[in-house]
């Protein structure tokens, strides 16, 4: 479902059903794709006065002409589905989830009193900083 922000029941026309959502501009281009319990909720939140505070919404919101709602059966699926959205539309205001530039490593804790043996994702620099005590 593709809801026009510029209606005036915009709203009222979003599920109160868990899902993903997908603010696109003018030219239909994903500008960011997340997920929610209640879809609803969610969308609005970005367009109260005491909603979200981190600053790509400012852009989002001035940006965004439509959302695209797509329902899932449940929190799980949608957060299955959200990763793949990002990964497929590669959204510029998402950045989290955009690139997976992370590295699965074995670590043994040694600064443990008890070492023991971990399976770990780090980032190429996170790499760096690990504690040399651990291996």
């Amino acid at each position: 479902m593709i809801v026009n922000l510029s209606d005036k029941d915009w709203q009222e026309q979003l599920p109160r059903l868990p899902g993903v959502y997908l603010f696109r501009d003018r030219e239909g281009e994903v500008l960011y794709v997340g997920k929610a319990v209640n879809l609803r909720n969610r969308v609005r939140s970005y367009f109260k006065e005491t909603g979200d505070s981190r600053f790509s919404v400012e852009f989002l919101r001035k940006l965004a002409c439509s959302v695209e709602c797509v329902v899932t059966a449940n929190e799980k699926e949608a957060f299955l589905l959200e990763n793949e959205y990002i990964k497929r539309y590669r959204p510029r205001y998402n950045i989290r989830l955009r690139d997976d530039k992370t590295y699965v490593s074995v670590r043994i804790r040694m600064s443990h009193p008890y070492p023991r043996l971990e399976v770990v994702r780090v980032r190429q620099r996170e790499r760096q900083d690990l504690d040399r005590r651990d291996l």
